[in-house]
């Protein structure tokens, strides 16, 4: 994948997985210590490079949802 590759290159550590059964698109995980590598700015130039690339910032995985 080459997102993934890029964002690699860049430094940041990442996993990814499939974001559903049929396989359709994925996940790319950034883990803590990379995230401050990933300002809006290498944002932006990674939706340039990448058009179908969306983000979005999800709360800690693990952790009981507030009600």
């Amino acid at each position: 994948m080459a997102l993934r590759q890029r964002l690699t290159d860049m430094g940041v550590d990442v996993q990814s997985s499939l974001k559903d059964a049929v396989g359709v698109g994925y996940w790319l995980s950034v883990a803590p210590q990379s995230q401050r590598l990933l300002g809006d700015a290498q944002l932006q130039n990674l939706s340039n490079e990448f058009n179908e690339l969306k983000h979005k910032i999800m709360l800690c995985e693990g952790v009981a949802p507030a009600e």
